[in-house]
């Protein structure tokens, strides 16, 4: 039925490679991708309307807009955009030899999206989705030790008045980039951007009693931890949803706090990433500091 559906659409709309639906294995509300887009400041793809909800349906041709190519995980092309395009070319990278196939097949022959055809996309072992060192394939074990040697982990804890927060996160480098600021500016992270807070996995804070975060009741508890920064202010947000890699946005509907705190221009620069903590106001302040930039965020026992 699935391969079928993506026939019948390459038929009745005329294109020449058509995507499937692609769905998270555990979730039926949600996609987990439409398609790709190419994000050119990072140099990397992001798929098309990630943890969107199923229902209702959206237009075939709005997606096939704001989609630069197919996922590779599952999409059908025929032989006659084949014949125009030519196969993949192999000198390309892992995953970016299907990427551009799709871009060459959305300019000669057109692409679509079939919402019928449904695919659950459980992950690979190529790029470290599967969490098993054993299960993991030699590749991916040499891209998670690059990734981890350009960011490497870091940790920082800090209990006061038996209030412990503890945060886990990867510390990125500056490397001559340009951090924060506009998309004109091809800043690393843009204003009203999703940012992660670090590199690699999410970024987890752990909070071991109920408390005020920037003064704002949240539970105990272990919480995603990502920001959207702004030129004067940065939102932070808590989410649920744990133990994910960090290059995709979250399930916003899994949000449980958005809160803003400012911004402060810091005259010496910080090379990595950091983040810390210090005791302040008879709870802890955790102080996030990158280039130039700098914010804070109060935690205090309820």
């Amino acid at each position: 039925d699935k391969l079928a559906e993506l026939v019948s659409f390459t038929e009745t709309h005329g294109k020449g490679m058509v995507q499937s639906r692609i769905m998270f294995p555990d979730r039926s509300d949600i996609a987990s991708s439409r398609g790709l887009q190419w994000r050119p400041l990072m140099a990397s793809t992001a798929g098309v309307d990630i943890f969107a909800p199923v229902d209702p349906p959206p237009d075939p041709e709005d997606v096939e807009r704001r989609t630069d190519s197919p996922s590779g995980v599952s999409f059908y092309v025929t032989r006659d955009c084949i014949d125009k395009i030519g196969l993949m070319d192999e000198a390309y990278f892992l995953y970016f030899e299907e990427f551009d196939w799709g871009i060459l097949a959305k300019s000669a022959c057109g692409i679509g999206y079939a919402h019928k055809s449904v695919v659950p996309h459980v992950g690979g072992s190529s790029t470290g989705a599967v969490r098993s060192r054993a299960e993991r394939s030699q590749l991916s074990v040499y891209l998670n030790y690059r990734n981890r040697t350009l960011s490497p982990p870091g940790k920082t804890e800090l209990t006061v008045n038996g209030l412990t927060v503890s945060v886990a996160y990867s510390r990125p480098s500056v490397r001559g980039r340009l951090i924060f600021g506009t998309e004109e500016q091809k800043a690393l992270q843009p204003y009203g951007k999703y940012w992660r807070l670090g590199a690699n996995e999410s970024t987890e804070i752990a909070i071991n009693k109920n408390a005020f975060f920037n003064g704002q009741p949240v539970n105990a508890g272990t919480y995603r931890m990502y920001a959207i920064p702004g030129a004067d202010a940065f939102d932070v947000v808590l989410n649920s949803e744990t133990g994910k890699w960090g290059a995709f946005e979250p399930d916003k509907s899994l949000d449980v706090l958005h809160t803003k705190v400012p911004s402060i221009h810091i005259n010496q620069p910080v090379e990595q990433f950091t983040i810390s903590m210090i005791e302040a106001d008879g709870g802890i302040h955790v102080v996030f500091e990158w280039s130039d930039t700098k914010f804070i965020v109060p935690v205090k026992a309820q």
